[in-house]
């Protein structure tokens, strides 16, 4: 997802049942967007919002599900753009990557693998374009491609 869309989750887009877990997304232009959660993703979510009410913080369908750690209220505050940039920043040195990485290339870059094994109209679908040209211009194996063409040409 987005991280406008990750930050805009509310509480009671999680939705739980005894088969599965989903999110009620909120999408540019409107759109809504189910996306169904991996069990494990699913547990992890489940273990937030316990420690959440565990420790004392309100849990009205109304209020952030992703919530900033910093000042008074804050349990109404969702994250901002850019403490999403310092996490995933974060998590890129902690697992080695060298580059600096953002939400957006993060998303590009799923957008690709996905590619790699799903159809392009399914892709659009899942990412909330409303376009597979759109989906198109997120895929990095075309521009690889296209460099190494280059490369090849001027050889």
């Amino acid at each position: 997802i987005r991280a406008s869309e990750g930050r805009n989750l509310k509480i009671g887009d999680y939705k739980k049942t005894s088969i599965d877990r989903k999110l009620l997304i909120r999408a540019k232009r409107g759109k809504h967007i189910e996306k169904s959660l991996s069990q494990k993703v699913g547990e992890l979510l489940d273990r937030y919002l316990c420690e959440l009410e565990k420790n004392g913080y309100p849990m009205g369908d109304d209020l952030p599900l992703i919530r900033s750690s910093h000042g008074k209220n804050s349990f109404h505050t969702p994250l901002s753009r850019q403490s999403i940039t310092k996490i995933i920043k974060r998590f890129c040195r902690i697992v080695g990557f060298e580059d600096s990485y953002s939400s957006h290339s993060a998303r590009a870059t799923f957008i690709t693998q996905a590619l790699e094994r799903f159809d392009i109209g399914k892709v659009a679908e899942t990412v909330g374009h409303s376009s597979v040209v759109m989906t198109n211009e997120y895929d990095k194996r075309r521009k690889n491609l296209s460099k190494e063409m280059g490369d090849f040409i001027l050889g």
